[in-house]
């Protein structure tokens, strides 16, 4: 396969794709396909600007680093010596937690999902700061587990303007792209602002057609930066002669408090492809997708972008195969399908976080999954084992369902009861947020609404636990909801969680919270 090859399939007239080989810091392949924007038919080059969502931590993280380096910081230090406003969390939360993601803090974006929140708490510095400083708990103690949070990477930009005393976007300017000639490079700060061959972001409407999803936000750290894979090129260019300091300090790790190991680095994961180390990053949001891997053994890297229809991590494999000579991935040989176990397999399963849920259902023999409101395309391949789109494998055991990722990752989701008891009239009332200032209100036929919106039925899946379908960012998804009850079975808080925000407790006005 070639490069160009690794786009076939794209509507040319429709949103696209770039991907670039860099060897030795010089592009030495490149392919692009489709629009930058349909609107104006402006087809992607070279010169496009692209978004590179949370491919942009690298440079955030760098950022610290150099400061550093300068001994204006250590990582040990506490992170509210330098962003008082965090100053309540319950335990000391450093600057190398934040790094490797595993402070425990509780993402932004999740947060403003659950409390429904609008677009400023998180779109803006003084959002995120206001939602952050009302956090009085953490998703776990620091150091003891990974979780990605954007929240962290936040805290990092903050703590580079505060210290630096300029704005994030003027030292990186200053410190990484003006020095490096990646002269289209920025972190944008300012969403009006023009940028010149910028691609638009594009996502599919409720009519199958394009819309438009073009990236608003002002706050740094999670995101934020636009480039070129020319200008990303130059990057690994400087990463192999150590500008601007030396790589290893960016590559370095930290295990978790219970020994067990921890790839994120600094806005890098270390890790292997096909044998290969490799360090990378991806990112994607509104509509925009991008994809960073270095291979420093073969001198080799790719960048990928795509604006829509295209997945950057999944071309960028392609691309990287193309690039180290390797064989194509094919798929395994089909297993044929089998009859499924149904009394195995059949029924919901909630993490250990009760933060997911994965529901398998069976109708004339056709088993079907749904991983909360989104369906899941499977085959049974053995009488308790499901193989699903990207290489997932889903494994039955009765009390267990056992999902592994193509990339071989290992979730395990426990079988839940089914409720024996209705949830009681007694349980109706006012249950308060003070961390999100925000409160929900349970009816006596068990619907829940926030702050006087739409009420919407509680599902029950099991004794005390729920699932709440809502808005969640301008999408419909489903939230597990657990009704914690003191001594006397009286209901005191409701617990929700999702992914990157655990265990946020809403309080049963007038009752202490368990």
């Amino acid at each position: 396969m070639t490069l160009e090859g690794v786009l076939d399939g794209m509507n040319p007239e429709g949103p696209g794709a770039a991907v670039a080989v860099v060897r030795n810091g010089e592009v030495t392949d490149f392919a692009a396909k489709g629009l930058a924007n349909i609107e104006h038919r402006v087809p992607i080059t070279r010169e496009t600007v692209h978004y590179l969502a949370s491919t942009s931590k690298q440079f955030v993280a760098t950022s610290i680093a150099l400061l550093e380096a300068d001994g204006k910081l250590s990582i040990e230090d506490e992170v509210a010596g330098y962003v008082p406003e965090i100053a309540k969390l319950p335990e000391r939360v450093c600057i190398f937690h934040v790094l490797h993601h595993t402070s425990g803090i509780r993402d932004k974006y999740a947060l403003a999902a659950i409390g429904g929140l609008p677009e400023d708490s998180y779109a803006t510095d003084a959002g995120t700061l206001k939602l952050l400083s009302g956090q009085r708990t953490l998703n776990f103690p620091p150091g003891s587990r990974f979780m990605y949070t954007n929240s962290g990477y936040f805290l990092l930009a903050q703590i580079v303007a505060r210290v630096s005393g300029c704005s994030f976007r003027e030292f990186t300017q200053a410190r990484i792209f003006g020095p490096l000639g990646m002269r289209s490079s920025l972190f944008r700060d300012d969403p009006d602002e023009p940028l010149a061959h910028r691609a638009s972001g594009h996502s599919r409407g409720p009519d199958g057609d394009w819309r438009l999803t073009e990236y608003r936000y002002s706050s740094l750290g999670p995101g934020g930066a636009w480039s070129t894979v020319d200008d990303l090129a130059r990057w690994t260019a400087a990463l192999d002669r150590d500008e601007p300091l030396a790589v290893e300090r960016l590559l370095r790790t930290r295990p978790l408090t219970d020994g067990s190991p921890n790839p994120y680095a600094f806005g890098l994961t270390v890790g292997e492809y096909r044998g290969r180390r490799v360090q990378q990053h991806a990112g994607g949001v509104q509509g925009h997708t991008a994809d960073f891997l270095r291979f420093p053994e073969e001198g080799v890297a790719v960048i990928c972008f795509a604006n829509g229809g295209a997945s950057a991590p999944e071309l960028s494999r392609r691309a990287a195969d193309v690039a180290l000579g390797l064989e194509p991935v094919t798929p395994a040989v089909e297993r044929p399908e089998v009859s499924p176990d149904v009394e195995t397999l059949r029924g919901t399963y909630v993490d250990g976080d009760e933060a997911g849920v994965i529901t398998v259902e069976e109708t004339d023999g056709n088993v079907s999954v749904r991983l909360g409101r989104l369906s899941l395309p499977v085959r049974v391949v053995g009488p308790t084992e499901l193989a699903g789109p990207a290489g997932i494998v889903m494994t039955g055991t009765g009390a267990e369902l056992v999902l592994r990722t193509g990339g071989g990752d290992e979730m395990r989701f426990s079988r839940v009861t089914p409720p024996s008891t209705p949830l009681s009239a007694a349980d109706a009332g006012t249950y308060v947020s003070d961390e999100l200032g925000v409160a929900l209100e349970l009816t006596s036929d068990a619907r829940l609404s926030r702050d006087g919106s739409e009420p919407s039925a509680l599902q029950p899946i099991s004794d005390d636990l729920y699932i709440w379908t809502m808005s969640v960012l301008g999408q419909s998804d489903e939230i597990p909801v657990r009704v914690l009850r003191d001594a006397g079975d009286a209901a005191t808080a409701l617990r929700l969680s999702m992914s990157r925000a655990l265990d946020v407790r809403f309080t049963r006005a007038g009752a202490r919270s368990p």
